[in-house]
């Protein structure tokens, strides 16, 4: 189907720049992670556990999410938690500079290392950290969004 004449064409990065802007970030899922992105957001439920194989996409998967709830809300604070520090930046870290490989400048969150914690230029926060030894006790306390 052709475009009407009046009606400019974008490039797929435009458009993808446009879709951050709008903290829509579902098209970067595959099928299986599309599943888990629908029943994260139509559930009744307050709590999921999605037992899946490993290498099946749960952490992109969620990853997705809290980028998306941080961009579309400001001062949004998602916690997000691994069993060890040592697995937020081997897993996790890379995963998040894979999604933002795409992401306008702008829009790209600012890490800070001592803290553990992507700051959005809105406000909201993404604040990683690992539970072993007490690690996770920095994310207690305070509110939090997911």
């Amino acid at each position: 189907m052709e475009q009407p004449a009046n009606k400019p064409q974008i490039s797929q990065l435009e458009a993808k720049h446009e879709l951050w802007r709008r903290g829509v970030l579902s098209w970067k899922l595959d099928t299986n992670q599309k599943a888990l992105y629908t029943l994260f957001h139509e559930s009744n439920h307050n709590i999921q556990t999605w037992l899946l194989a490993r290498r099946s996409g749960k952490t992109y998967t969620l990853l997705i999410l809290a980028f998306e709830a941080c961009l579309r809300n400001p001062k949004t604070i998602v916690k997000f938690v691994a069993p060890t520090r040592l697995q937020v930046q081997t897993i996790i870290r890379p995963i998040i500079q894979q999604i933002l490989e795409d992401c306008p400048q702008a829009l790209k969150p600012d890490f800070k290392t001592q803290d553990f914690i992507y700051y959005f230029s809105n406000g909201s926060e993404l604040q990683l950290a690992g539970s072993e030894a007490g690690n996770a006790e920095k994310l207690r306390g305070g509110s939090s969004n997911i």
